[in-house]
């Protein structure tokens, strides 16, 4: 039955370590981030406050609940609206992120054989990305083109596609900002007559070449980059 606590928990957000924080903090902080981050982290972009706002709504009766109520005995229960975020609420991004594996598994992804792809960048060029966030879908189109170019170029096919679903990240295990793509991607490719060409194996050397050229070359159209850090880059080992 729906009512018992087994099924529904009611969470008290104003709990939680990151809702005090924020709450004693996030006004102080916001004052003080020009003169002291954003000369490292990029300009205070409004949608930060909006969202993290949103968070100290989520679960609050106050801002709105549905009444549920068991068909059975009649039991109601208030459920507070969620602010159905990614990221900054831990409870709606985990409610998110099990509708979208659910949503891969039973919709998207086609029963075929898939690896993980992780798609990272050098860190001398991450600081862009920082700055304009509109280089981030970019480099999400880089990637794919990187494994649309390695599987044609693997088959010998030209109008071979992959099936691809990617994830944008900015940050790194410790927080850091760290702008990479991870992609699942179909292990082989589909032809025009949707007949599934596997490759268990691919040339990695091909690969990483192929996707330091398609983002050189964007960098490049963005004008963010010169051809002299394109090719110190390219002679060099370089972290990431």
């Amino acid at each position: 039955m729906y009512t018992s606590n087994k099924f529904y928990q009611p969470r008290n957000p104003e709990d939680s370590p990151f809702f005090k924080v924020l709450e004693a903090n996030l006004d102080a902080f916001e004052q003080n981030y020009p003169a002291l981050y954003q000369s490292k982290q990029g300009f205070w972009r409004p949608v930060i406050r909006k969202s993290l706002e949103k968070f100290m709504r989520c679960g609050d009766l106050r801002e709105g609940f549905a009444i549920v109520r068991c068909k059975d005995c009649g039991d109601e229960k208030f459920v507070a609206f969620s602010c159905k975020q990614r990221s900054c609420c831990p409870s709606c991004d985990k409610k998110r992120s099990i509708i979208l594996g659910r949503r891969l598994t039973t919709e998207i992804i086609q029963p075929v054989a898939h690896r993980q792809w992780v798609f990272t960048i050098p860190k001398r060029l991450r600081i862009y990305y920082r700055m304009d966030r509109r280089l981030l879908g970019k480099l999400s189109r880089c990637a794919y083109e990187t494994m649309r170019e390695l599987f044609r170029s693997e088959t010998g096919n030209n109008t071979v596609l992959p099936g691809m679903f990617s994830a944008i990240q900015t940050f790194g295990d410790l927080l850091n900002w760290h702008s990479h793509i991870h992609s699942i991607v179909t292990e082989g490719a589909y032809t025009e007559d949707d007949k599934f060409i596997r490759l268990s194996y691919v040339d990695m050397r091909t690969a990483l070449a192929i996707w330091e050229d398609k983002v050189s070359d964007m960098m490049l159209r963005e004008e963010k980059i010169s051809q002299e850090v394109v090719n110190h880059i390219k002679s060099r080992t370089l972290e990431g």
